[in-house]
């Protein structure tokens, strides 16, 4: 299936391009994605938990579209490892939704961005996105992406706190009697 995901990636990447959302690469690359994806998880943490959780919803159709296109592709991306474009997709999303204002796909974005916090150690932005996301994600009816964001939490950001040693034991602790109390 490999090859069929790569060529959805590639197809969602078409339709973003003629979505004319911005620049898209024709190939993702680490060195040319970091300075914006740094710059997206800076904005993130100097920006207050109630000014993320409250910012303004948007109902326009095309953005709403990207959206999905963001989220789909990102799925893709994730299903054969391609994970530059997935990192992109997801800031890119992320990016927007600051930008122009949050649709039904955005608290897959923050989900992400949690994940990629514990993943590099920042464990209390992680429960805080997390918790953003989750609020998020409650202003909106979309059964659907409550389900991916969810599957984010427990797939990719539990375990992590699993994983670290004694000194993040009790943070991790915490974190699950959030997951368990629906926080």
């Amino acid at each position: 299936y490999s090859g069929q995901h790569q060529a959805a990636v590639q197809a969602g990447f078409q339709a973003l391009r003629m979505l004319k959302m911005g620049q898209i690469p024709k190939r993702v690359m680490t060195t040319t994605m970091m300075p914006k994806f740094f710059a997206t998880m800076c904005k993130l943490r100097r920006m207050s938990e109630s000014d993320l959780s409250n910012r303004k919803t948007i109902e326009d159709s095309r953005v709403e579209f990207c959206g999905r296109v963001l989220v789909l592709s990102a799925i893709f991306a994730c299903l054969c490892q391609m994970n530059d474009a997935l990192a992109f997709l997801l800031i890119r999303h992320m990016r927007m939704s600051l930008k122009r204002g949050y649709t039904r796909t955005t608290p897959v974005a923050f989900m992400a961005c949690a994940k990629f916090a514990a993943k590099a150690g920042r464990f209390a932005e992680a429960a805080r996105l997390r918790k953003i996301a989750l609020k998020v994600a409650n202003r909106f009816d979309a059964p659907d992406v409550e389900s991916i964001t969810m599957c984010i939490c427990h797939i990719a950001i539990t375990p992590m706190f699993d994983q670290i040693g004694t000194k993040g034991q009790c943070l991790g602790e915490e974190f699950t009697k959030l997951v368990n109390i629906g926080i």
